[in-house]
């Protein structure tokens, strides 16, 4: 964001899509999840960046592999 309030980039974060995903994997609506997984890979594809990198990896391991432990 620029002093006077403007948007730099109005592109949509990686991170706040894996969270939306998770809180609906959570609410056991496993196909609002993919949805907001591939939009997530989607965005990172199209404007990657190093963090968004790390949050779509890390979205798809932790909610679409089950070889992880629940605890």
């Amino acid at each position: 964001m620029r002093p006077g309030g403007t948007v730099l980039d109005p592109s949509p974060a990686v991170l706040p899509m894996v969270a939306s995903a998770a809180a609906a994997e959570a609410a056991n609506n496993g196909e609002a999840a993919r949805k907001l997984l591939q939009r997530a890979t989607a965005q990172q594809r199209t404007h990657p960046t190093y963090y968004g990198g790390a949050w779509d990896a890390l979205g798809q391991a932790l909610l679409t592999a089950r070889t992880l432990s629940t605890c």
